[in-house]
Formats: C-alpha cells, sequence, structure tokens
C-alpha cells in the first residue's frame, strides 16, 4: 500500500488505487478475495494463464480501472514493484512500517 499511504501522509491526497502484497500464497486467498467481492456485486479482473486458458491466482484485482484494490502473493515476481517508495501495513499488530526508516 506504499503509494497510497505516501500520498496520503505526505499531500493529504487519497490516491485512488490500492496496490498490495501479501504474505501468503495466493492457493487460498486470491480464490476467497475473488468469492467474497463477486457476492457482493464488485467487478473484478483475473488474469488467465496463457497455457491452460485457467484463472491464475497469484493475482487479484476488485473495482474498475484505477479505481480498484489489486494485489499479488509473495513469490508471483512482482516483488519489485514494492521495493521503492513503500510503507507496508502489519494488520497483526496494527503498525504502519517504513522499511527506509524515515
Amino acid at each position: 500500500a506504499g503509494g497510497f499511504l505516501r500520498d496520503l501522509f505526505q499531500c493529504a491526497v487519497a490516491a485512488d488505487d490500492l496496490d498490495f502484497i501479501f504474505k501468503c500464497g495466493g492457493g487460498n486467498l486470491v480464490p476467497w478475495l475473488f468469492k467474497v467481492a463477486e457476492g457482493r456485486g464488485w467487478p473484478t479482473k483475473k488474469k488467465i494463464n496463457q497455457h491452460d486458458k485457467q484463472t491464475r491466482f497469484d493475482y487479484v484485482a476488485v473495482g474498475k480501472g484505477k479505481m480498484k484494490f489489486s494485489g499479488h502473493p509473495i513469490g508471483s515476481g512482482c516483488e519489485g514493484e514494492f521495493a521503492m517508495n513503500t510503507l507496508l501495513y502489519d494488520i497483526k499488530n496494527a503498525v504502519v512500517i517504513d522499511p527506509t526508516g524515515f
């Protein structure tokens, strides 16, 4: 949630999208997130595996266009996207973590 939190703290402006990385494999969490979103009638975006045409569980997006929540589980190859300008939120301990130390 780096860009969203950074913009909120620095500029007092809320961004229009949230990007997350999950500290888990996507096998259980991503299908659950899709089920909850679809059950509430929220728009979702799924990525399809080019080889077998099955839904990939290394990405989830809920919302439309830039007005969305999207995320990847750790190990999906998208961790570099979160290496700069990143703030972390520890949901277990309810704290914001700034790995840069600022």
